[in-house]
């Protein structure tokens, strides 16, 4: 996990402002095909990190005091799983996934016992090889192989890869055919245009999140291009945008330490 200073204050700890860390490892060495991260006022402020790999989908938390714990298996061998959102008053979350039959499932689980969580697991219908996710009003859409499809409509145009933007309810951002970056905003009429901030920037995966940055109103995008990572930004009308700069890691640090934790 990699963090970003966004304060305007150098403290001479961690990265330095504008910044990122170096990499903290955690979920030990066995390889993982995705990550979704989620900060929540729960805890206060912890972490919460969805973790895909061979044994299926896993859930980790961070606190302050202890780092990440492993807080154990969801769904045994699940072929996706949804970053974790919160309802509107925080009493609950939610999370969705495509089982190893290949059926789609919404989990949620109240937030009194927190950062203990008993989830309920429900069907949801058939997700065939469908990457999930949790759109606005909790419901589930799902990628089937060349579209988009929520409860609220299709969204249009080609998408490769779909997911929610993290703290930002009915914005999506994916890859298109030509490998670009896209996003699709809900309005009142159903699904906008894909909109496509750096049209001749081709990436391999992307993920992106509305930040309190520039007082809330900013969307921060990191994309993957081969093994190097790159973070840009847009406003959430899309009408400002940064070209993603590539990511390397800076950090205060004692002679001879490591920035890249395990």
């Amino acid at each position: 996990m990699f963090w970003f200073n966004a304060d305007a204050i150098d403290r001479r700890s961690g990265p330095p402002p504008g910044s990122w860390s170096g990499g903290l490892h955690f979920a030990g060495v066995r390889p993982v095909r995705a990550v979704a991260i989620t900060q929540v006022s729960h805890g206060p402020d912890f972490l919460e990190v969805m973790v895909l790999s061979d044994a299926g989908a896993e859930r980790y938390y961070w606190t302050p005091a202890a780092g990440f714990i492993d807080a154990g298996i969801l769904i045994p061998h699940a072929r996706a799983i949804s970053a974790l959102t919160v309802n509107a008053d925080g009493s609950s979350f939610r999370l969705a996934a495509v089982s190893p039959a290949g059926e789609a499932l919404r989990l949620t689980a109240q937030t009194t016992s927190y950062p203990h969580l008993d989830w309920l697991i429900e069907p949801a219908g058939n997700a065939t090889e469908a990457v999930v996710l949790d759109v606005a009003d909790g419901s589930l859409g799902m990628l089937v192989a060349d579209h988009v499809s929520t409860p609220a409509g299709a969204v249009p145009g080609f998408w490769s890869t779909v997911n929610g933007v993290s703290g930002a309810e009915g914005h999506l951002v994916g890859i298109d055919a030509r490998g670009c970056v896209v996003f699709s905003q809900r309005g009142s009429s159903g699904w906008c245009g894909q909109r496509q901030p750096w049209p001749d920037l081709r990436v391999d995966a992307v993920a992106a999140a509305r930040t309190n940055l520039d007082d809330g109103g900013r969307i921060d995008v990191v994309v993957r291009r081969g093994a190097a990572l790159y973070h840009g930004w847009l406003s959430c009308d899309h009408d400002a945008v940064r070209a993603p700069r590539r990511i390397y890691a800076r950090a205060w640090a004692q002679p001879g330490t490591s920035l890249h934790r395990r």
